[in-house]
C-alpha cells in the first residue's frame, strides 16, 4: 500500500532507467494529478526511487506543496534548481526543511520541471544531481517525462472517473458535443429529446465540478473520458 501512495511501485520504472543512462541523474520523482477542481499537482507521487521515509516526511509535513521552488516555475520557463534560490527563498521554513532532509540522505541538488499545457500546470518532475543540466538535456528530459507522466496518470484518471460516474447518457452527448454537432443533431442521433440533452450536459458538468458545456466538453478530453 505504501509503494503505491508514495510511487515506489515505479522506482524502476524501465522507461526513466532509459532516460537515466541518456542524462545522468541520482534521483528522481514524478508527481502531479489535476482534473477539474480537483488539483493535486504536488500532492501525488505517480513515480519515484527516493526513500520511502523520505517520500513521507515531505508529504505528511507538506514540504512539496510549501516547497518556494515551485513558485518558480512558469510556463515560459518551467525549469527551476534549488541552487537559485534567493536569499529569502532559501530561509523559508519548507526550503530549510527541506535542505536538512537531503543533507540527513544524502540527495543532491533539486531540479524542478513543471508540466504545463498552455499556462495550466498539471504535474511536475524533480530530478536530484550536483551539477546543472545543459539545454540540450533539459530538453530530452521534458520531453519523455510528459510521455510517461501521461502513462502512469492513466490509471489515477480512470479510477477518478470512475468515482464522478457519469451515465451512458452524459456521455454519448459528450462525445457528440465533443464532434462538433449541435443539439439538434445530437437528438436526431441519439433520440433523446433536446431538454434531456441539456440536462444531460447539466449533470455531466454538475460532477465534473465545471461550468458550461464547452469548459465540461474541455475538461472530458483532458480527463480521457471521451476520445
Amino acid at each position: 500500500m505504501s509503494e503505491t501512495r508514495f510511487g515506489r511501485v515505479y522506482a524502476n520504472h524501465s522507461s526513466i532507467e532509459t532516460l537515466r543512462t541518456i542524462v545522468p541523474f541520482q534521483n528522481f520523482a514524478l508527481f502531479g494529478i489535476s482534473a477539474g477542481k480537483l488539483n493535486l499537482v504536488w500532492g501525488v507521487v505517480l513515480a519515484t526511487d527516493l526513500p520511502e521515509s523520505y517520500i513521507r516526511q515531505l508529504l505528511d509535513e507538506e514540504l512539496v506543496a510549501n516547497d518556494p521552488l515551485a513558485g518558480c516555475v512558469l510556463p515560459q520557463y518551467c525549469w527551476a534548481s534549488a541552487d537559485n534560490l534567493s536569499a529569502e527563498e532559501i530561509s523559508q521554513p519548507a526550503a530549510q526543511r527541506i535542505s536538512m532532509l537531503n543533507d540527513a540522505f544524502e540527495i543532491p541538488t533539486r531540479r524542478l520541471l513543471g508540466l504545463y499545457q498552455g499556462d495550466f500546470l498539471y504535474g511536475g518532475a524533480q530530478f536530484y544531481r550536483k551539477t546543472p543540466f545543459s539545454k540540450q538535456e533539459a530538453f530530452i528530459l521534458e520531453m519523455t517525462v510528459r510521455v510517461i507522466h501521461n502513462e502512469l496518470s492513466g490509471p489515477f484518471l480512470a479510477s477518478m472517473n470512475a468515482c464522478i460516474g457519469l451515465s451512458e447518457g452524459e456521455l454519448a452527448c459528450l462525445k457528440l458535443f465533443a464532434d462538433g454537432l449541435e443539439i439538434a443533431d445530437v437528438s436526431s442521433i441519439t433520440g433523446y429529446s433536446p431538454d434531456t440533452i441539456y440536462t444531460y450536459s447539466k449533470s455531466a458538468s454538475r460532477k465534473m465540478g465545471v461550468r458550461g458545456r464547452m469548459h465540461c466538453i474541455a475538461e472530458a478530453l483532458r480527463r480521457q473520458m471521451i476520445p
